[in-house]
């Protein structure tokens, strides 16, 4: 995952908010994840046995569970524009970097 996708995740994690994920199933299906809540992220160490990975623990409202994804397998990430209109209090900080960016 490149160091910006992890960084705006890192921030939708603190916010609360929701995003879209691009993303790469392990059987090599790339679709994309509609209304996925990032929780955190949590890495299994690698042992004898396993190279190890970092994942993201997110709840994803359609499926109404908690899903896990490597993030080797994120290919990108996108704030939910809907959302973020009428929810401003939670998405304040993707606006203030988003105005910041057109001045």
């Amino acid at each position: 995952m490149p160091p910006e996708l992890f960084s705006m995740l890192s921030r939708i994690i603190e916010m609360g908010g929701s995003v879209s994920l691009f993303y790469t199933d392990r059987n090599g299906i790339y679709d994309e994840w509609v209304d996925v809540y990032p929780l955190s992220f949590y890495e299994f160490p690698e042992t004898d046995t396993w190279l190890g990975s970092v994942n993201l623990w997110a709840f994803h409202a359609p499926h109404n569970k908690k899903e896990q994804f490597n993030v080797e397998r994120i290919e990108g990430v996108e704030v939910n524009l809907v959302k973020a209109v009428l929810d401003s209090n939670t998405y304040s900080e993707f606006w203030y970097g988003f105005v910041s960016q057109l001045q």
